[in-house]
């Protein structure tokens, strides 16, 4: 089986690292901490490299890295609730009956959701914006066409962008259709 040698290794694990970042979160509650994560992953990693078998691609180095970052990531809770940063100890079962451990895996998967939810709604922000420089770079709209347009996108109301251009409400929607017809011819 032929063996990567570490540039290769460090030039497959880069496309990756997005998504072993989004996998550390499961188990860690700081940046920080899956930041160590991921670099841990990719420190044994690379003392393992003869055991990973290159012809299994991208698919099979990120099988490969999360089942490491996993051993790695429960690991890592284990040493948190012993040192009591996080705070197993402290709670007791609640009023509903649920266990302090039980508590915990709640709240890491409402903030895991919370994150997944704020990257989904970031990168659907970044998509809406980047069709819209796309649309303007190819239509020759005016300065106020672009900037009402573009409060129409977030959702503004007319008199909020009226108000923040200083110009009339009716300016606005002029604006807008304005636009709108540019960008239909």
């Amino acid at each position: 089986m032929p063996m990567l040698t570490t540039e290769q290794f460090a030039e497959r694990v880069k496309p990756i690292e997005a998504k072993l970042r989004a996998y550390a979160r499961t188990f860690a509650f700081t940046q920080d901490a899956v930041e160590d994560l991921v670099q841990d992953v990719k420190v044994i990693a690379l003392t393992k490299l003869a055991s990973y078998d290159p012809t299994t691609g991208q698919d099979g180095l990120l099988a490969w890295l999360k089942s490491i970052l996993t051993n790695l990531g429960l690991r890592y809770r284990k040493q948190m609730a012993q040192h009591s940063e996080l705070p197993w100890s402290n709670l007791t079962t609640d009023d509903n009956g649920y266990s302090a451990e039980m508590q915990i895996e709640y709240a890491l998967a409402e903030r895991e959701a919370e994150q997944d939810w704020e990257e989904e709604r970031e990168l659907r922000r970044e998509d809406e914006l980047g069709r819209s420089a796309l649309i303007y770079r190819l239509v020759d709209l005016t300065d106020l066409q672009r900037k009402c347009m573009d409060a129409r996108l977030a959702g503004e109301e007319q008199a909020v962008t009226a108000k923040r251009l200083d110009i009339s409400q009716s300016m606005v929607s002029q604006h807008v259709k304005a636009a709108l017809k540019k960008l239909r011819k």
